[in-house]
């Protein structure tokens, strides 16, 4: 079955991905590390391999651009008590104020530092041979499978 024989390819990239995260210093609570995980479905035309993860991973693994969207002020407050800063009332939620004006006119990561995202991206393409092995492998070559059109697709989602 399909499934098991690529079960080992999404532990493989599921632990890749986390490993990314840590690498980018992204890690507060652990709560999207151990979010992250892969599932196989079978569809009506094939198989899916999907990756999930919390929804803030997204912004996480592109950034955020100048002018967006801002980071809520809760999220941020939230923030602050995880990493242990020690604040709290009005002046925690001046430095939130001040995070989130911070983020909205320079992004995320603030400082432009690219190596700071694609913990997602970066991985699978950094793999996309393995992963076209893989599957090829799994599916005992029955199909050709064009994953750079799906990297590129997932990329492009992200």
């Amino acid at each position: 079955m399909f499934e098991e024989k690529i079960a080992p390819l999404c532990k493989y990239l599921e632990d890749e991905i986390k490993n990314k995260l840590i690498k980018q210093d992204h890690i507060a609570t652990g709560k999207l590390r151990e979010s992250i995980k892969s599932i196989v479905r079978k569809t009506a035309t094939g198989y899916l391999i999907e990756g999930k993860a919390e929804g803030y991973g997204k912004y996480v693994d592109s950034g955020r651009r100048p002018g967006g969207k801002r980071v809520p002020i809760s999220v941020l407050l939230s923030w602050i008590q995880v990493k242990g800063i020690p604040l709290n009332g009005k002046k925690a939620i001046d430095v939130a104020w001040a995070i989130q004006r911070k983020i909205y006119q320079n992004g995320i990561p603030t400082n432009g530092d690219k190596e700071k995202i694609g913990f997602v991206t970066k991985t699978l393409g950094e793999n996309e041979g393995r992963i076209k092995g893989d599957i090829a492998t799994a599916l005992g070559n029955e199909f050709t499978v064009d994953l750079h059109n799906l990297i590129w697709d997932v990329q492009k989602r992200l």
